[in-house]
């Protein structure tokens, strides 16, 4: 790890806004997080939308979580395309799943 800088939890979402098909991060990008010392925690299916497999990320390093509030509470911080908003399957809004 370079420096001092402290390992952190890097958590993927999947998207929920209506239509979106995208996904913060691929696979490569996984390899440069864990590469710079961090680990990735992926929303299972999170990439499905953009046509990238849960195994191509597992392969570069990212570990799947099936679910979506426990992606959001054990994450030191989210990589998300769009802000944050209610998640209507869980009634919650996304920010307060951070706690």
């Amino acid at each position: 790890m370079a420096g001092n800088v402290s390992k952190m939890k890097v958590g993927i979402p999947k998207e929920i806004g209506s239509g979106d098909r995208r996904v913060a991060v691929i696979p490569e990008s996984v390899k440069q997080i864990k590469a710079a010392g961090h680990e990735v925690l992926l929303e299972a299916d999170a990439g499905v939308g953009a046509c990238i497999a849960n195994a191509a990320y597992q392969e570069a390093g990212a570990t799947l979580v099936p679910n979506t509030a426990d992606l959001w509470s054990q994450s030191e911080i989210v990589l998300k395309i769009q802000p944050p908003i209610q998640n209507p399957t869980l009634g919650r809004h996304e920010v307060e799943l951070l706690t």
